[in-house]
């Protein structure tokens, strides 16, 4: 939220679902992790393994998209 003009206004970080200030996202969007990096270090929202749903790094996932399953030996849903 803009404190001077009382309104929300965008931190512009695509695919981000929660920001609390501009160039730092808390939490991603579904199929989308946050990764920070620079300095200062600015945060952006990158796409999980495909079909992922839910994912901390894009080689790794830790729930599938409905009408998938995760299989052991592939690693991928």
């Amino acid at each position: 939220m803009n404190t001077t003009t009382g309104k929300c206004v965008s931190c512009g970080i695509d695919h981000c679902q929660n920001c609390t200030k501009a160039s730092s996202c808390d939490k991603c969007m579904d199929g989308y992790y946050v990764t920070r990096s620079g300095t200062p270090a600015r945060t952006k929202c990158v796409a999980c393994l495909a079909n992922c749903l839910i994912c901390e790094s894009n080689v790794t996932c830790d729930k599938c998209m409905d009408t998938f399953y995760f299989n052991v030996a592939t690693k991928k849903c």
